[in-house]
């Protein structure tokens, strides 16, 4: 699935540069990234560039990398792989297909309207961010170390967001920017409070401050089973773009 090809390769390559870990070797073309306890994007094997060994060389190889760095091998299938034949070669090994993801975009009003007057907004450091983000999302320590790591060592600029209401921290986000688009990381609502507009408050205000620094569009990347997330995108104007998945060994 690719709404528009020229704006589906870009939003990869900006995913790409957004989710780039420390632990990452390049071979033929894929990038095998080998961070532990973070996303799958930081974990997985992109093929991302031009091919020229045989195939299944190439996944042995890709194998006995994650093996010797104690992580299972974990492939990230999107339309641009290569080669062509990845997912199916994969799937042929006994590879299992799981977590379909949307890559959505969206262009920015010059002024959006704010949907909650009761929230607070605050733009803290990065680990007093993700100490929040972390407690809203059930992040266990490693996962944390992980993600500050990666994110304290990002070249793009990025600004970090906590709703509160009253006296307790309800939704966070991150946005990422770069070539004049936002990415949107890591939005969550507390589990208690879903479905009353925080999230779309907190995406906003993200999208506002995205506007402020000089973006036309926004994008991210959710799973296609998110129906609550999909429809609050869908009523901030995100539509699809393209979408991937990953394969990974049934052990």
């Amino acid at each position: 699935m690719i709404a528009d090809a020229a704006e589906a390769k870009r939003i990869e390559n900006l995913l790409l540069n957004a989710t780039q870990p420390a632990q990452q070797l390049q071979f033929d073309g894929w990038l095998l990234r080998l961070a532990h306890n973070d996303v799958k994007r930081a974990s997985s094997v992109n093929a991302a560039y031009g091919s020229s060994l045989p195939l299944d060389e190439k996944i042995e190889h890709c194998e006995r990398v994650y093996a010797e760095n104690g992580l299972p091998p974990l492939f990230r299938v999107t339309p641009f792989s290569k080669p062509a034949g990845l997912d199916e070669a994969l799937a042929a090994r006994g590879y299992d297909r799981f977590e379909r993801t949307l890559c959505m975009s969206a262009a920015l009003p010059e002024t959006p309207a704010a949907t909650r007057q009761d929230l607070r907004f605050e733009r803290p450091h990065l680990r007093r961010w993700l100490d929040a983000a972390a407690e809203l999302r059930g992040l266990s320590n490693e996962r944390r170390r992980a993600e500050y790591e990666r994110l304290f060592e990002s070249a793009l600029p990025g600004f970090s967001l906590i709703a509160w209401l009253g006296d307790k921290p309800v939704a966070c986000g991150l946005t990422m920017i770069e070539d004049g688009y936002a990415g949107l990381f890591d939005v969550c609502t507390s589990e208690a409070l879903r479905g009353q507009g925080i999230g779309t408050a907190l995406c906003v205000e993200l999208l506002r401050t995205a506007r402020l620094h000089g973006t036309g569009r926004a994008w991210l990347s959710v799973l296609d089973d998110n129906t609550p997330a999909l429809r609050m995108y869908e009523k901030l104007g995100f539509r699809p773009v393209y979408d991937y998945w990953y394969r990974r060994q049934p052990s």
